[in-house]
């Protein structure tokens, strides 16, 4: 004789009629339960099985490009009144892997000076680059480095790092003549792998 099952959404509170059965899914497990004409309630859950060897780790895949390693920020105002480099902000940072990577600088300047430059350069695991060498527009205003202007710039570097270890970035500034003020504020700069 077959039996007739019957789905239902909770435990039943009487047993079915012969020829049938009641199944439902445990409340509080979820696994699915039965239950016959005599009242005998049959559990479709067993012991958990062990769990298997882990397998062997596969190989690292290659990181993609663009993807940032790290980054820094500044947030202060820093006034340099002479021509020698400051730095604005330093970091050393470790490169895992020899290639091209692409650095990213943003900074705010101003100069008091209308007639005079204000350089900004960083210095890449001892190799210089210039990033900025312009007048402003402005020459007196108020604030504290002589001007109330604020200029952004950004430019980004692309270097190669032929060795991996702990390299140095900084972000430095002068004026082309001393006594003018020059000034960087809110600097920031990340570094992104390219190959």
């Amino acid at each position: 004789m077959a039996l007739e099952i019957i789905e239902l959404d909770t435990e039943p509170v009487g047993n079915p009629a012969t020829g049938y059965i009641y199944r439902w899914a445990d409340s509080v497990s979820g696994l699915p339960k039965a239950k016959d004409s005599a009242g005998t309630v049959y559990n479709f859950e067993g012991p958990a099985g062990a769990m298997g060897a882990t397998g062997p780790q596969g190989p690292a895949g290659p990181a993609g490009s663009g993807f940032v390693i790290d980054w820094a920020e500044a947030v202060g105002e820093s006034l340099n009144e002479t021509t020698t480099f400051d730095s604005y902000l330093q970091k050393n940072i470790t490169i895992n892997a020899t290639g091209n990577y692409e650095i990213l600088f943003s900074w705010q300047w101003s100069c008091n000076d209308a007639a005079q430059d204000c350089i900004v350069q960083a210095i890449i695991d001892g190799t210089t680059y210039e990033l900025q060498r312009e007048e402003p527009k402005d020459a007196a205003g108020a604030g504290t480095s002589g001007t109330d202007q604020r200029l952004a710039r950004s430019l980004s570097i692309v270097h190669n790092f032929a060795s991996t270890g702990i390299k140095s970035f900084d972000l430095q500034f002068a004026g082309s003549t001393a006594g003018d003020s020059a000034a960087l504020y809110r600097g920031f700069f990340r570094v992104g792998i390219l190959t």
